[in-house]
């Protein structure tokens, strides 16, 4: 699975704490409805001021932002969204800061389940969508984990691997009221596994319709955007 943001092991050739400055209110506003909408832990009290973390529970960048994050509390919420790694499920299970914290020292905060599976699975139909909707802006594919994404005035910044300065950082997220009490989207919609619908109406091959096509975190529409397949034409 290639990733924007599943580049860990390149880190020395990442420029950790570039940004991306998406302006377009459209694009801001689907940016955010893809983090917000995603099975995030919260860390800190409930703040009009939130910061989306996109990380793996196996990262040590990651884990150094939480470390040196602990002085924000009271100022901004870090919402945390695991998208990989191997206590990534207990992070979407607990989803708090313990779980957060847990997770990076090795301990399993509570068993996680089929559930808290497609959670994970949901988040990383997140971090794909971030990726796809990036793509106007931004095609060096140098992010990294962790990866920030935050309202900043009328725009949306993306933060690639750790903030340079968290203080001037933690001053630019902008206040919404309507953040502290959101609840994410992708909680109910990962509640049940998927009904597959077999059908002879449906076409079996969806990459060769005309009309594009697209595809989702999870089978609703309600959940954010990855990518548009259209029609391949094959040499014969």
């Amino acid at each position: 699975m290639t990733l924007l943001m599943m580049l860990p092991l390149h880190g020395l050739a990442v420029d950790r704490g570039r940004q991306v400055v998406v302006t377009k209110p459209d694009d801001a506003a689907g940016l955010m409805d893809a983090v917000e909408n995603a099975i995030w832990a919260a860390d800190g009290k409930p703040a009009s001021k939130a910061v989306y973390v996109v990380y793996s529970t196996d990262c040590a960048w990651s884990k150094r932002l939480f470390d040196e994050t602990r002085a924000l509390a009271g100022n901004v919420q870090l919402r945390w969204i695991p998208v990989a790694g191997t206590t990534a499920a207990s992070v979407v299970a607990g989803r708090d800061s313990a779980s957060v914290g847990n997770a990076f020292a090795g301990r399993l905060s509570r068993a996680a389940d089929a559930k808290d599976q497609r959670g994970v699975a949901y988040n990383q139909g997140v971090m794909d969508s971030i990726t796809y909707q990036l793509r106007p802006y931004d095609r060096s594919k140098t992010f990294a984990f962790p990866t920030l994404v935050y309202r900043s005035g009328k725009s949306v910044k993306v933060v690639a691997g750790n903030p340079r300065n968290l203080a001037t950082f933690a001053a630019e997220v902008a206040s919404e009221p309507r953040a502290a009490s959101l609840v994410p989207a992708g909680i109910a919609l990962t509640a049940q596994a998927p009904t597959l619908l077999r059908s002879r109406n449906l076409p079996k091959w969806a990459h060769l319709n005309d009309t594009p096509m697209i595809f989702r975190a999870v089978p609703s529409p309600q959940a954010p955007p990855s990518t548009i397949w259209r029609r391949i034409s094959w040499c014969r």
